[in-house]
């Protein structure tokens, strides 16, 4: 069955054509097609045109591309899609006034997905000077799409029959936790662990939206390995999606058991160090090959990450089969 999204915003040439790109993408990296997004302005000032020439240069900064042109909300649109987003409290106002009663359309604000409270707000950036507005909007809706595809539109995991739901964690989600996805993703393959799940996060926000650093993608490329993933921030969620969060040093162990300690009620998720599953003390932390130079470092980071991942499926298929 096709759903079918509507990103508002007020003028259609910031915010939502934004937001419209931003979700195919989520789509696309979440395999989904059956699913259609369009966008539109509460009021009528732009029809006609492009989006704001920023929005524009903001969207291929990131590799991406609008051909979108301005149109005002329909009645129509109302009964014709599943889920229209307003971007702020006066979008939303407006949808709830526009919308006839009894329609089919899920008012929803996009910055309920994924987004901490105080962020929750995607704020028009078009009377701002410069793109700097862009930018921050265009992060936003990368987190609250990922975030709206995970909850309403894949199969919640929490619904899911998996068995094993492993999240890697580092600081900035673009070196050692994607490239430990990309090797447990090889071994649930290779293994036909069908039933296994994984995913990777950041303890930081710095680089939310963007694909794994260059040296991570050509050293995975190098052993025959791609990765799609776009970085995210860990949620608290997450602690209660996952059986195991496994940590690249400790730091990372630290900050994540003064997450977990923090939330009620307490989850039931193991957090270790992905290094410990070789059973070498002198081995078990993974440095950050981030700040090295060259390939040494993050050579160094995908042994340890294969090693260890090897030795967790084979412990942890082991006690889930009985073999």
């Amino acid at each position: 069955m096709v759903k079918k999204i509507l990103m508002i915003c007020l003028g259609n040439i910031c915010r939502s054509p934004i937001a419209e790109v931003v979700m195919v993408q989520a789509l696309e990296n979440a395999k989904l097609d059956n699913v259609v997004v369009d966008s539109a302005a509460i009021g009528s000032w732009h029809v006609g045109n492009r989006a704001d020439h920023r929005a524009l240069s903001t969207l291929e900064s990131h590799g991406l591309k609008s051909t979108h042109i301005v149109r005002q909300i329909k009645k129509n649109d109302f009964e014709d899609f599943d889920y229209i987003f307003g971007m702020d409290e006066d979008n939303m106002s407006e949808l709830r006034r526009l919308a006839p009663k009894n329609s089919k359309a899920e008012l929803l604000m996009l910055g309920d997905f994924g987004l901490e409270k105080k962020n929750r707000i995607i704020e028009d950036p078009y009377y701002e000077r410069g793109a700097a507005g862009f930018e921050t909007a265009y992060q936003q809706c990368v987190v609250a799409c990922a975030a709206f595809v995970k909850e309403r539109l894949q199969n919640n995991l929490r619904n899911q029959q998996f068995t094993m739901k492993i999240l890697f964690v580092c600081l900035g989600n673009t070196c050692r936790s994607p490239m430990a996805e990309s090797v447990m993703e090889q071994l649930i393959r290779k293994h036909q662990l069908q039933d296994w799940h994984t995913d990777s996060a950041g303890l930081r926000d710095w680089n939310v939206g963007r694909e794994p650093q260059g040296r991570a993608q050509h050293l995975l490329q190098q052993h025959g390995l791609n990765s799609r993933h776009l970085s995210r921030l860990i949620t608290n969620q997450d602690f209660y999606d996952f059986d195991y969060i496994l940590g690249m040093d400790n730091e990372n162990i630290k900050e994540l058991q003064q997450k977990a300690h923090s939330l009620q009620p307490q989850p039931d998720c193991k957090i270790l160090l992905l290094g410990s599953y070789l059973g070498r003390k002198e081995d078990e932390i993974i440095p950050d090959p981030y700040f090295s130079q060259g390939m040494g470092g993050f050579h160094s980071a995908y042994l340890q990450i294969n090693e260890s991942c090897e030795a967790f499926v084979k412990k942890h298929k082991k006690d889930n089969n009985g073999f």
